[in-house]
């Protein structure tokens, strides 16, 4: 009976010990959180495997079950390499976000500006966090750590493949090569602007 008692007691050690890695292999990213600071939304996280140095955006698409609208913006460009003057931009644009970098020990912090699209109030925002690995989002040096393969004459696709970085559910497939990028959603419980911080949910 002890004999039977002890190997209960290593299998569950064993199925605990193990539970990490499944939950790693699901997400590379950890909880994240949100602050108000100084009228801006601080989101916090962190990413795994993802090498420092990446570029992230993370956009703020829906408040309190409420989505900002995608339609296109009265805004025009002025001046511009890639459109003429005049040419209207799209709202996926104008969604309250903010571009970052992952620091050395996998952690971000993104603080999304105020607009009317976001009023400095309490509710369940829903975030989504893209990355790209090619050579507009990214540095040679980070594209090389992520396992991004180059052909013969320096290039590489706008949709590749980091081999260095897991598949994981956070990617979204982009070709029938195996080029993908991350794209993930979190909801966020966001607290008011003079309360504590926000958890995910």
């Amino acid at each position: 009976m002890t004999r039977f008692i002890f190997s209960l007691f290593i299998a569950a050690a064993a199925h605990m010990a193990s539970l990490p890695e499944a939950m790693a292999a699901e997400s590379l990213v950890e909880k994240v959180t949100a602050e108000w600071a100084n009228g801006n939304l601080v989101i916090a996280g962190k990413m795994l495997e993802v090498p420092a140095g990446t570029k992230i955006r993370v956009d703020v698409i829906s408040v309190s079950g409420q989505p900002l609208k995608k339609t296109f913006s009265d805004t025009v460009l002025k001046r511009s390499k890639e459109a003429p003057p005049g040419t209207r931009i799209w709202a996926a644009d104008l969604l309250p976000h903010a571009s970052t970098i992952i620091e050395g020990d996998g952690s971000f912090r993104a603080s999304i500006s105020s607009n009317e699209n976001l009023l400095a109030k309490a509710g369940n925002y829903v975030v989504q966090i893209n990355v790209y690995f090619n050579g507009f989002w990214q540095s040679m040096e980070v594209l090389q750590r992520a396992g991004v393969e180059w052909d013969s004459k320096g290039m590489n696709d706008s949709c590749t493949n980091p081999q260095a970085i897991s598949k994981t559910l956070d990617f979204k497939s982009c070709n029938t090569t195996g080029g993908r990028y991350i794209e993930t959603q979190r909801e966020i419980i966001v607290a008011a602007p003079d309360e504590k911080r926000g958890l995910e949910r």
